[in-house]
């Protein structure tokens, strides 16, 4: 006897998963068909609203016009290269925006460059989603959380351009050293670093003792503005140790030659934007002829010059000679300015009365 077919009804499917929660706005800048099916699945199934771009300039009109809430930028473009665009970001009204680089290049002078153009993270290809989604993740709840009041600046730190990384630094590390300063009555316990140019102002003017050692270009822009800053003693009287390098197989030999070219320098009102301007001045070579490019330091200018990102970089003494066989000179300060001062001395005109300056 053959036994009846069962009657029994197939199982109904799984209901379907309720979508995820909005998690925030997501652009995506990769020139890969196939990267940016992937990112996008990834991130719109947690949640993600992603907006895929595959060239630069479509990037910029897209941020232009709806400002996202994290930035995922691929380096090799067809248009251009991711890191520009994340300078220019961090440059710009969406300074603050997080910024994740994506790239084939895993090497560690590629992700050095990165950060220091200012991205956030650095993931490089080939990557799992886990640890995309992890990083979006991770780079989004810091952005979102509420900052943290600021402790109260210690009185007995000051401001140096660059210490620990220049030269600007030694006579104030030799001076802690052999308590120079307690012999004076003031009780260094500290001192704080920076880039350069207006942020050292703004440590300056931030310290429980408002004195630092800038640039005289962050102090003359200060004053233009109103601020109250007063000059109290000279830094660094020569410009002697700064030299302009480039790449051994370069053409550049002049300034004349820097025209259409990019010339790297570290942040805005700096030491090496004002001798960079004064030295096209100078030469006689129009400022809108040359690109000029904040990179943030030194070696980040060094790193992009290797990477075919500028043109040519500053450098100074005692680094270039360590470097020659690296880098080729072809620009001298001391050959093409007359004799200045790098840096002063500065503090407020209210702490200088009060201690009799």
């Amino acid at each position: 006897m053959i036994a009846p077919m069962s009657s029994t009804a197939p199982a109904p499917s799984p209901p379907a998963l309720p979508p995820a929660p909005f998690a925030g706005q997501v652009l995506l800048l990769e020139d890969d068909p196939a990267i940016a099916q992937t990112v996008s699945f990834v991130l719109e199934r947690e949640g993600y609203r992603v907006r895929p771009c595959g060239w630069l300039h479509e990037a910029r009109a897209a941020l232009a016009t709806t400002p996202p809430d994290l930035a995922i930028l691929d380096v090799g473009l067809p248009d251009g290269n991711g890191l520009d665009l994340c300078r220019e970001l961090r440059q710009g009204p969406l300074g603050r925006l997080p910024v994740l680089m994506l790239s084939a290049r895993s090497e560690e002078s590629d992700k050095v460059l990165g950060l220091e153009l200012g991205a956030d993270d650095y993931l490089a290809k080939p990557f799992s989603n886990r640890e995309l989604v992890a990083r979006v993740r991770a780079l989004l709840r810091r952005a979102q959380a509420p900052a943290e009041p600021s402790a109260p600046a210690v009185a007995e730190e000051i401001s140096v351009t660059h210490w620990g990384a220049l030269m600007y630094g030694i006579p104030y590390a030799v001076a802690m050293d052999k308590g120079f300063f307690k012999e004076a009555g003031v009780d260094i316990t500290g001192i704080l670093t920076s880039k350069g140019g207006g942020t050292t102002m703004r440590n300056v003017l931030a310290g429980g003792l408002p004195y630092g050692e800038v640039a005289i270009a962050a102090v003359v822009a200060a004053q233009k503005e109103g601020i109250d800053v007063k000059i109290v003693n000279l830094g660094v009287r020569t410009v002697a140790d700064m030299i302009w390098v480039t790449m051994p197989d370069s053409k550049l030999r002049t300034a004349q030659d820097l025209v259409g070219k990019k010339i790297a320098y570290t942040s805005p009102k700096s030491v090496t934007e004002m001798l960079t301007i004064l030295m096209l001045n100078g030469q006689k070579v129009k400022l809108d002829d040359v690109q000029r490019v904040s990179l943030g330091g030194i070696g980040a200018g060094l790193t992009a010059m290797e990477k075919g990102a500028v043109d040519t970089a500053p450098l100074v003494e005692p680094l270039y000679s360590r470097q020659k066989d690296k880098y080729r000179a072809y620009i001298a300060a001391k050959d093409v300015l007359p004799p200045i001062a790098q840096t002063v001395g500065v503090t407020t005109s209210e702490f200088a009365k009060a201690n009799g300056a």
